[in-house]
């Protein structure tokens, strides 16, 4: 839709009798905020040679030393452990007690780790084992049934400093299994009489009750659950020392005991019972230490709350391997000698799974030896370092250019720009979130399409800057000029019904604010006229820019014109929804005095806007303050390509670091091999020149939150370009 038509449609409306009796639809549009249409500013760290290769060395100077600490600190730990699992098949057996002689346990089931100490004088014997059956009391129970008796006898040849551990060991059990985990009733460990009713919908499955007559559902099984009914059982005595003082003297006990070896945190899940005896059932596998009627007065249910290795076991371990802790000695020295200890296997459900689960038993100083989280740091440091020193080595033999995007695989693939002059103009895609009228969705967007300079302007450039050089002028108070502007926007069908008038005068405000800001430093101020508004979906694609412009374009050559178009694209995506293109604006061409001699070929003061109706910059519509565009929504791609319009190039322009490179004609912007993605903290793709890169210029390709400023000496060559190359004077 044209100009003309667009302004007559919104006149019929103004002379409607209805017109404002009509209600205003609610909008279902999402504030336009920086919180609701995400543009938060965001802070990303920038990661440098100079930032990382410390943090490697720093990382390993640190891993390195703990490591060492921790592997030394479980060197420190004493111990001995022996793998009792076969002591009930292959241990020397005799019926009548304890006549037997002692049987060597085989060396592949014994393990140790002692310092030499001075005052033993023991030398390291095998440990031997034996096996008998014996008469056993669970607390106040005496089964009728023997028990099996492992009788081990170990010698120390150092003194163990308290504390002292006693661990039990087993492997090839999965206590994370999930249905196991699961399979307890917290209620009833913390010591709630939990009816029949509720247990049997328990996750204690599938023991909650015991089988009551005619098969019906019996009492709770208290406690109930898989976890409580594997508990590892297995009892273990005393040690004791045997001929004290290599003499005949009486042997002696070094008493360890159950108390202190749960968590204070595991403590307070359980509690005392509140059920009567009469109204639980023995689990299945714990029934050998009860009487067959089960719980009663005189053999009442354990005290769960006193229960310490109930507790031990309930913390379910994550790995098949595991050790949990049985006894201990906080206060006494276990004396070097060589010891006694009984073990009475209980038959617990270990003995009865189809795989095997061996059990080990460990006496151990401070905790059982383990040296792998000290390596782990050790390696840890090791490798942090020398990546570290390999980084560094490179970095000095072969340094690598910060902010270099050639290195990048989707700045390779990027189709040659070059132009009949023989020059590149690069034109930087890459993803960004645009969110617009409500609907938000990843697109790609490229930076910027101007065209680079022609010989023309070249030469006024080198002109300005030989004269600035030759008089040895310093940077002036600039002159003001008030440029005439006007903003039309071209908006596509389906983008038009978010455009209304209250949304365009809000963004043409802000934009219009924006220039001013931007250039009030440089002396130019902008006169906004009033805007057009334009639905044209091809125009606002920019597959017709001659059309569009020769019938929006307004005021003379000196007269600013800037086109907001909703979908502006490069040539060749015109019909691709996703692809969009900052803008672009045409460098002047310089106003001559005399007449042309053909449309084009040149411009005088007097002649139609029909011999320079392309001039003007095209700009994608949502990139205005608040536009939805993200990264480049505050108006500063308007700025960047006004800067066009006025004549200034790239800071980047000729992608050269060589001395001697012309650039973009200004002596007081640092030289740039490329340009500048995103908002780096710092930059430098040219180290042999003077200053880093311009990051903050308005003429690089930097995000908005970026852009701050333009230097003294472009501020002059403004004025000097819209004098000699718009004005003609």
């Amino acid at each position: 839709m044209s100009q003309t038509q667009a302004t007559h449609t919104e006149s019929l409306d103004e002379h409607d009798p209805d017109h404002n009796v009509q209600k205003k639809a609610k909008s279902r549009r999402p504030a336009n905020t920086a919180f609701r249409q995400q543009r938060l500013k965001a802070w990303q760290p920038i990661l440098t040679p100079k930032t990382v290769l410390p943090l490697f060395f720093a990382i390993g100077i640190i891993f390195a030393p703990i490591g060492g600490l921790l592997l030394w600190a479980s060197s420190q730990v004493q111990e001995i452990s022996i793998d009792y699992s076969d002591c009930q098949n292959v241990a020397p057996y005799n019926d009548e007690g304890p006549s037997i002689g002692y049987g060597q346990i085989p060396s592949n089931k014994v393990s140790t780790s002692f310092k030499k100490d001075e005052s033993c004088s023991l030398g390291s014997n095998n440990p031997q084992w034996k096996r008998m059956n014996t008469t056993y009391k669970y607390r106040n129970y005496v089964p009728a049934e023997p028990s099996l008796m492992c009788s081990i006898q170990f010698t120390l040849p150092s003194n163990l400093d308290p504390p002292v551990f006693l661990y039990y060991r087993l492997t090839n059990f999965y206590q994370n299994h999930r249905r196991y985990v699961k399979s307890q009733d917290t209620n009833q460990l913390k010591g709630d009489a939990v009816s029949t009713e509720t247990i049997s919908s328990s996750n204690c499955d599938p023991l909650r009750v015991d089988k009551g007559e005619d098969g019906k559902p019996g009492k709770p099984y208290y406690p109930c659950g898989l976890i409580a009914n594997s508990l590892f059982n297995d009892s273990f005595s005393n040690p004791v020392l045997l001929n004290v003082g290599n003499n005949n003297a009486m042997n002696r006990t070094y008493n360890m005991t159950n108390k202190g070896i749960a968590w204070d945190s595991d403590k307070v899940l359980y509690g005392a019972t509140r059920y009567k005896p009469a109204d639980i059932a023995v689990p299945p596998n714990w029934r050998k230490q009860y009487p067959a009627e089960g719980y009663s007065d005189e053999n009442p249910p354990p005290n769960l709350e006193e229960y310490e290795e109930f507790q031990v076991w309930m913390r379910s371990a994550g790995l098949p391997a595991f050790s949990k802790l049985a006894k201990r000695n906080d206060k006494e020295k276990m004396a070097c000698g060589t010891y006694q200890l009984d073990i009475i296997d209980s038959k617990s459900l270990l003995d009865k799974h189809s795989f095997t689960v061996n059990k080990n038993k460990t006496l151990t100083s401070r905790s059982t030896e383990n040296p792998f989280l000290g390596i782990a740091y050790i390696v840890v440091g090791g490798i942090c370092i020398l990546l570290g020193a390999l980084f560094t080595i490179t970095h000095l033999i072969k340094p690598r250019k910060l902010g270099d995007h050639t290195y990048l695989t989707w700045n390779n693939d990027q189709p040659s720009t070059a132009t009949a002059t023989g020059f590149s103009r690069p034109v930087w895609a890459h993803k960004a979130h645009m969110a617009v009228g409500g609907h938000a969705r990843s697109v790609d967007v490229s930076v910027c399409d101007t065209q680079g300079p022609d010989e023309a302007l070249r030469a006024v450039h080198n002109e300005l800057s030989a004269k600035k050089k030759l008089r040895k002028v310093k940077p002036r108070d600039p002159v003001p000029y008030t440029i005439q502007t006007y903003f039309h926007f071209v908006v596509s069908e389906d983008t038009a019904s978010y455009y209304t008038p209250e949304v365009r005068d809000k963004l043409a405000t802000a934009q219009f604010n924006a220039l001013n800001v931007a250039y009030a430093p440089v002396g130019m101020s902008f006169n906004l006229q009033p805007s057009t508004f334009n639905i044209n979906t091809t125009w606002a694609t920019n597959a017709d820019e001659i059309s569009m412009k020769t019938t929006l374009r307004q005021g003379t050559y000196s007269a600013l014109n800037i086109y907001f178009q909703s979908n502006l694209s490069s040539p060749g995506d015109y019909n691709d929804p996703s692809s969009f293109l900052l803008g672009y604006c045409e460098l002047p061409t310089q106003v001559n005095r005399t007449t042309c001699s053909s449309q084009g070929s040149c411009i005088t003061r007097s002649n139609p806007p029909l011999y320079y109706k392309t001039d003007g910059c095209n700009v994608l519509l949502p990139s205005m303050p608040g536009g939805g565009m993200q990264m480049y929504d505050q108006g500063k791609t308007a700025v960047h390509e006004v800067g066009h319009w006025f004549g200034l190039l790239h800071t980047f322009q000729d992608n050269s670091c060589e001395k001697g490179s012309t650039g973009d004609y200004i002596d007081d912007t640092p030289q740039e091999m490329t340009a500048t993605d995103g908002c780096p903290v710092a930059k430098d793709t040219c180290p042999g020149s003077a200053g880093m890169d311009p990051v903050a210029n308005y003429m690089d390709y930097s995000s908005d939150a970026c852009y701050t400023n333009f230097t003294p000496l472009q501020a002059d060559r403004i004025g000097d370009l819209y004098r000699k190359m718009r004005l003609g004077v």
